[in-house]
């Protein structure tokens, strides 16, 4: 039995149309690896509440979407707000390097 999620790694791999994901890690010359999760869908009847699709507890919730992130990002997966803080620094940069260049041509 799993007792968190410590030391575990993510790897995503798979051809189109599929994306496949490991949750696994090495104690020794042993692998561990997560059980594959059986997803499916069911229409709520009205008032339901349903069951979260996944529960953890908060630490290893947190440890988890940050090994994902950090998953994602090795395969060049980046949210939106992410690409958008990557163009902000680099329109600041330009900006800076154009200060640069003003502030010390105006010196010389």
């Amino acid at each position: 039995m799993m007792d968190g999620l410590r030391g575990f790694e993510i790897q995503i791999g798979g051809n189109f149309p599929h994306m496949d994901i490991w949750l696994y890690r090495r104690i020794g010359t042993k692998v561990e690896v997560v059980e594959p999760l059986e997803i499916s869908t069911k229409e709520l009847k009205e008032l339901e509440s349903p069951k979260p699709t996944l529960r953890l507890d908060k630490r290893m919730g947190l440890e988890l979407m940050k090994q994902f992130a950090e998953a994602l990002e090795k395969e060049g997966i980046t949210t939106d707000s992410q690409t958008k803080s990557e163009a902000k620094l680099k329109v600041t940069e330009k900006w800076l390097e154009d200060m640069r260049k003003l502030v010390f041509d105006e010196v010389d």
